[in-house]
């Protein structure tokens, strides 16, 4: 419901292909490091809470799960977060893939980038970064991870990327500019470029996977009780852009940063059980039942009427323009424009914080800091919004 329309670019359009799909194996590789042996990196304390919390999640979610960590490492030494073990449970978990296996794969702990090199890396606990380039050991390239994933034969490969917790040598966090993520491929990162990842001491998480694993839960579910990949990003970059000047003040800035080479229908990470077991607390002399969602003595305020899924289509100069517009009970927005000429498709997103009144409809983009007032009339399912700068009134119809 947010107004961003561009020029029509030359695009080349892409057939799609198909990702994974029900039945597939469902398979995640988890890496937490938090010692470090070399001494310009630091030693973090919540990279391994990080990837066992989440691991946890998405074992009762039936995943097949490994996982490498320092803890891990100790029991098992084939687990320690070493550059030779994380190549080798990679190329062990990802034999046999087919097309319709999902993989997520997740790190946790420092990344570095050289100003003599665009590749991005993530440091195993045994990474030997150096100055010299000739000197440098055991730094996974970003790049071969996706490749790897990518010539494994799975359909779906996803990446969550914790790895800018601090710069210790070199001169800038990682960029990810470079990153092209092979076809049916997605990666988010913690932070974006010049900025830093932070961890909390509150939740014992770093700011961003503790978002991931609360997404995962069931705050970044839609109306079919999915979490899918596009909601866990719309929620994620949401959460963490907005939390961690609050949590951690002085300024400070992290904007968990997307990039994608899906095609199709955003893949189900999960899906929550609305009918979760009763939890039953135990109280002298008899058992009190508790239940889920207990009734409220008061009656709760009424739901917003712009609160929903929105979708509205239109003809601009020859253009078909598509808003596609979530609008969510905490005053949160997230909006795709789809702008076809017949020929090509652009797609342009948006997220950000909006206020609603009966008359007025006023958004704030997180991507673009600008915010537009508009004149709004919502009858039912219906809504008109007035834009004076295509001379235009937009109809939007509820689609929830």
């Amino acid at each position: 419901m947010f107004t961003r329309l561009a020029a029509i670019a030359v695009l080349c359009l892409m057939p799609v292909a198909l990702s994974a799909q029900e039945g597939g194996r469902k398979l995640a590789l988890l890496v937490g490091v938090g010692d470090y042996e070399h001494a310009s990196l630091d030693p973090l304390k919540f990279s391994e809470n990080d990837v066992t919390v989440l691991g946890q999640l998405l074992e009762k979610s039936g995943y097949e799960v490994v996982l490498l960590c320092d803890s891990a490492g100790k029991r098992d030494a084939s687990l320690k977060p070493t550059y030779k073990n994380i190549r080798g449970q990679m190329a062990k978990i990802v034999k046999n893939g087919k097309r319709t296996d999902t993989i997520l794969v997740g790190f946790s702990g420092h990344g570095l980038q050289f100003d003599d090199e665009r590749e991005p890396f993530f440091c195993p606990t045994d990474a030997r970064p150096s100055s010299k380039k000739a000197e440098r050991e055991n730094l996974l390239a970003i790049s071969d991870v996706m490749n790897t994933l990518s010539d494994s034969g799975i359909g779906t490969k996803l990446l969550l990327i914790d790895a800018c917790r601090n710069d210790p040598v070199a001169s800038r966090s990682l960029d990810t500019t470079n990153v092209r993520p092979p076809k049916e491929t997605a990666v988010l990162f913690s932070c974006s470029k010049d900025q830093r990842a932070f961890e909390s001491a509150q939740f014992k998480h770093g700011i961003f996977f503790h978002y991931v694993i609360e997404g995962l839960k069931g705050d970044a579910r839609n109306a079919r009780n999915e979490v899918t990949w596009g909601g866990l990003l719309d929620y994620v970059q949401d959460q963490v852009t907005t939390s961690v000047p609050k949590i951690i003040g002085d300024g400070a800035r992290q904007e968990p940063n997307s990039i994608g080479n899906l095609q199709g229908k955003s893949p189900v990470l999960v899906r929550i059980n609305p009918d979760a077991p009763i939890t039953i607390v135990k109280k002298e002399p008899a058992p009190v039942i508790v239940k889920k969602d207990p009734i409220p003595d008061v009656p709760p305020a009424p739901k917003s009427p712009i609160v929903g899924n929105w979708i509205c289509n239109f003809m601009y100069q020859g253009v078909m323009v598509t808003y596609k517009a979530t609008m969510r009970e905490n005053g949160t927005f997230y909006l795709e424009c789809h702008m076809n000429n017949g020929q090509q498709t652009k797609v342009e997103k948006d997220y950000g914080t909006y206020r609603h009144n009966q008359k007025q409809l006023t958004l704030t983009s997180k991507v673009s800091g600008a915010t537009l007032t508009r004149s709004i009339v919502i009858d039912g399912k219906q809504a008109t919004i007035y834009d004076p700068d295509l001379n235009l009134y937009l109809k939007y119809q509820k689609v929830d």
